[in-house]
């Protein structure tokens, strides 16, 4: 019994000091409403469960979480810590209560927030972080072209950015992004920014009240301090902006306008020209005849068809339209190109009709039209001359006894002659191209990887110049080149190569986009880079090697 009891009063010690003891820590209190922070909860001891945070989705968005654990054992006492490190966004401005977390029957207490407006300097904006939109019209017409533009600006260390994608409040639009983001500097109130900026152009298929949400800006700021777990990993904050949400009013197609095709744009235009000189027309002699529309503010896919009238006397053989968009940073250019075959059938003087496209002009508010002028053309009797067919009144009759004019015949073969020799003489070019290409091709493989070869063996040289140079910018475009040879051409950007090599590269690359990307650059160094480029390329050659010498046995 009294070892029952010995046994017993062992086991509930044990389990004393076995319980966890849970403590929760905000980084910062308070805070503003558009910047994270770090909320830490520690356990002494063993939990029961993994945690629950999802209480805390009410009042906070939850960016990253981390998990860590440590053990000690001093004189013979063994103590386990593990910690929660979760990345919070408010959602709102207010005193929260950051609610007790559940770790199996083991909680953590209560912790009160405190989340402030944003600081504001006299103009209105933020004086570290804030956001612009503007729009080129706050009233226009349905399917016109609206310019949005979207700036966020910094006047902190950032390492990284991103904005929100265009959304509107269930308002049918289609939108293109204009070219790609822009990155530069500017100065607003004697304090210096960096400027990110994206621009759309925007169509409204519908009539009302186009209202545009606000935009959501998202930066890292790094700090200067590393980690106390991981000594390669920089400290840094996300901090947020938030845009104000624009209105545009879209009118319907007005009774002024009477044409086929709604075509609202600042500007249409309507070009032709020959491929020869127009008074020089020959009976049976092709001329090809170009029409292009051109519209500042509309898409090619809203341009419409050009309709060509007939003209007796004349055959007209339409190519397929060619359709393009020019996008520019005012907007999109459209460009809609008809060609057509132009063939007299007999001499004399021939009347093409006027071409005309009416339009709406969104600049002043008033229908205009786009015209190609009424032209008279002289016809010659070419070397070749074709006879009209005869007239046919009832249903048409072959009359087998009448056969064409030798100068139809000579005409048609002729043509025929020459056109048979263009397809041979063609063919017969292919056919020699493909012959050397693959002549030269294979012997070419080993020259090929011993030109690659140089090439990294270049791209390793410059890069180690400008780590000597300890020039930050020579470092990126050095390390952009080396990183595409090594790895593929498909890297467009330094975030590329950090994810594909991992640490500890990725962490000297976050420095350099700080140093290159930031307001108030630092001190950058780049005395640590060449030893990890080196081992890099070391590590592939060596997999490389040994895949060749596994591979080897199968083309013996």
């Amino acid at each position: 019994m009294k070892q029952i009891t010995l046994l017993f009063i062992i086991f509930f010690q044990i389990s004393i000091s076995c319980a966890a003891s849970i403590t929760a820590q905000a980084d910062r209190n308070p805070i503003q409403v558009n910047e994270s922070f770090n909320l830490i909860f520690e356990a002494s001891g063993s939990v029961d469960d993994d945690p629950d945070f999802s209480p805390l989705k009410n009042d906070f968005s939850i960016i990253n979480q981390s998990q860590s654990s440590s053990i000690s054992i001093i004189n013979g006492s063994y103590n386990k810590t593990t910690r929660w490190t979760l990345l919070l966004m408010p959602k709102q401005i207010g005193v929260f209560t950051i609610p007790s977390i559940a770790f199996g029957n083991d909680s953590s207490p209560q912790l009160r927030m405190t989340v402030n407006a944003e600081q504001t300097s006299s103009n209105g904006q933020n004086s570290d972080l804030f956001m612009e939109v503007e729009t080129s019209t706050k009233t226009t017409w349905v399917q016109g072209q609206i310019i949005l533009t979207v700036r966020l600006l910094s006047a902190t260390n950032i390492s990284q950015f991103g904005i929100s994608k265009l959304e509107t409040s269930k308002f049918d639009i289609v939108s293109e992004q204009l070219g790609e983001d822009k990155r530069y500097q500017t100065t607003r109130n004697n304090t210096p920014y960096l400027v990110f900026e994206r621009s759309f152009a925007i169509f409204p298929q519908q009539t009302g009240r186009l209202r545009i949400e606000p935009f959501l800006g998202e930066v890292e700021v790094a700090s200067g301090s590393t980690s106390y777990f991981d000594r390669f990993r920089r400290q840094s904050t996300i901090k947020r902006a938030r845009s104000q949400a624009i209105e545009i009013q879209i009118s319907g197609i007005p009774d002024q306008f009477n044409g086929k095709t709604w075509l609202p744009a600042s500007e249409l235009k309507l070009v032709e020209e020959w491929s020869t000189d127009p008074s020089q027309f020959k009976t049976g002699e092709p001329i090809t005849r170009t029409l292009s529309l051109l519209s500042n503010g509309l898409t090619s896919s809203q341009l419409p068809e050009l309709s060509i009238p007939p003209v007796t006397g004349l055959k007209q053989y339409p190519d397929q339209p060619l359709l393009k968009d020019n996008k520019q940073d005012d907007g999109i250019i459209g460009i809609r190109q008809e060609k057509i075959a132009v063939i007299p059938t007999h001499a004399g003087e021939f009347i093409l009709p006027a071409i005309e496209i009416p339009w709406w002009n969104t600049s002043i508010g008033k229908m205009e039209i786009a015209r190609i002028k009424q032209r008279s053309i002289q016809v010659a009797e070419g070397t070749a001359t074709m006879t009209p067919a005869p007239e046919i009144t009832s249903a048409p009759q072959i009359d087998i006894t009448a056969a064409p004019s030798m100068t139809q015949q000579q005409a048609s073969s002729s043509f025929w002659f020459w056109l048979s020799l263009l397809l041979a003489s063609g063919w017969l070019v292919t056919a020699m191209l493909w012959w050397l290409s693959n002549r030269v091709k294979k012997p070419a493989k080993k020259s090929t990887r011993q030109s690659s070869a140089r090439s990294l063996k270049q791209a390793e040289q410059t890069l180690h110049k400008a780590c000597k140079d300890n020039n930050a910018q020579a470092c990126k475009q050095a390390l952009l080149e080396w990183g595409k040879l090594m790895y593929g051409s498909g890297l467009t950007n330094l975030t590329d190569i950090a994810t594909i090599t991992g640490e500890p590269l990725a962490s000297i690359i976050k420095d350099l986009n700080t140093s290159l990307y930031s307001a108030s650059p630092g001190n950058w160094s780049a005395q640590d880079m060449m030893p990890i480029i080196h081992k890099l390329q070391s590590d592939k050659q060596h997999k490389k090697n040994v895949s060749e010498n596994e591979l080897e046995p199968m083309y013996r």
